[in-house]
């Protein structure tokens, strides 16, 4: 089990921050701090009432301590921590790219759902085009709540997508506005990782990537591995880490388990969009008073995984783990409480009913 960090191993971890940086909005703490939202705010609140914080505009500073100590900026202004600089005429694919997510359907809690900001989707594809993983490639992908898919066909030359997704809302959104984008060689697959990969497909991937929460990694990366081709030299995508669990082994030695090698890890990669309806008290004026421009709510490190000769997969089949086995503790406690789903309060009756009666916890 995964161990959360607590709020004064959050409050020192700020401290920290803000003696090596000076003043940070919430965007800047949460890429530095392992904090989940709520636990930074507590922090926050803590530092402010009791006279160690203070607010300089925007921002959050050491009381009487305005300037920072380390000889380095937070963040590289040019990619944004993510080492991929795009080229002038991508802005105007980045453009299209937005607007095409902009009618994107509502994160649902039945599904786990908890997409990444826009930017970090667009970002991803970026880094993959930097890597060599884009042209001519054929790529998977597990789940696409984040439409990274769509800002993979907008950069990529001569790749072919296949998006594998639960929802029945993304599978016929994806496939829609890749058909406006005009993005060819583009599929959607209906498909719950509970099942065995569909036959047709193992084994004929060159690069697979998947955003699974950390108690979904040995099936997800299992489910990548039984996508790609056999044998070395092929490229898994996935993002580990949350900044508000404690650090631990467990990934690497999975990693190690399905016989895969860590290629590259970049931290503060994925950034998770703040879901305004879960704030709670006076978080959302603290959001209006020292939040960023990206809304983020935590983030994890990208992760580039490369097959080896002795790589297998530790889930083969049919999983007939139970509902909490698979989601963790914190996402099953919020299935208890589906009134407060994003999706159930937007979509319509008939809609709503549908995802209930195929995805509400069953076992």
């Amino acid at each position: 089990m995964q161990i959360k960090i607590g709020t004064d191993e959050v409050f020192v971890a700020i401290v920290k921050a803000l003696s090596m940086f000076g003043p940070l909005d919430l965007d800047g703490l949460v890429k530095i701090v392992p904090a989940y939202d709520k636990s930074l705010f507590s922090a926050i609140s803590v530092g402010l009432s009791s006279g160690k914080f203070e607010r300089i505009g925007n921002k959050i500073s050491l009381v009487a301590a305005p300037h920072g100590t380390a000889p380095v900026v937070p963040e590289c202004p040019c990619c944004r921590g993510r080492l991929a600089v795009p080229v002038a005429h991508a802005d105007a694919l980045k453009e299209r790219y937005l607007e095409a997510c902009s009618s994107a359907p509502t994160l649902t809690y039945l599904l786990n759902q908890r997409p990444v900001t826009r930017e970090t989707s667009w970002y991803r594809a970026l880094y993959m085009a930097l890597r060599g993983d884009l042209i001519g490639k054929r790529i998977a992908l597990l789940g696409d709540d984040d439409l990274t898919s769509l800002a993979i066909g907008l950069l990529g030359q001569d790749c072919e997508i296949v998006v594998f997704e639960a929802d029945d809302r993304l599978v016929s959104f994806l496939a829609r506005q890749a058909d406006q984008l005009a993005i060819s060689h583009f599929s959607t697959v209906e498909y719950n990782c509970r099942e065995d990969v569909p036959e047709p497909f193992k084994g004929t991937f060159d690069v697979a990537l998947c955003d699974p929460s950390s108690s979904l990694f040995q099936i997800f990366l299992s489910r990548c591995v039984t996508l790609l081709k056999p044998g070395s030299g092929q490229i898994i995508y996935t993002f580990a880490g949350p900044t508000y669990l404690a650090s631990t082994l467990e990934f690497q030695r999975l990693a190690t388990d399905l016989k895969l090698q860590i290629f590259d890890m970049i931290p503060a990669f994925n950034r998770y969009a703040l879901v305004h309806s879960e704030l709670v008290g006076g978080q959302d004026t603290l959001i209006r008073e020292i939040g960023g421009s990206e809304d983020v709510s935590f983030v994890e490190a990208l992760v580039r995984l490369g097959t080896t000769g002795d790589t297998h997969p530790l889930t083969v089949g049919d999983s007939n783990a139970s509902v909490k086995d698979l989601y963790g503790d914190r996402a099953f406690q919020r299935l208890q409480n589906l009134e407060n789903d994003p999706a159930s309060k937007t979509e319509p009756t008939e809609v709503w009913n549908r995802l209930y009666e195929k995805f509400s916890p069953k076992d």
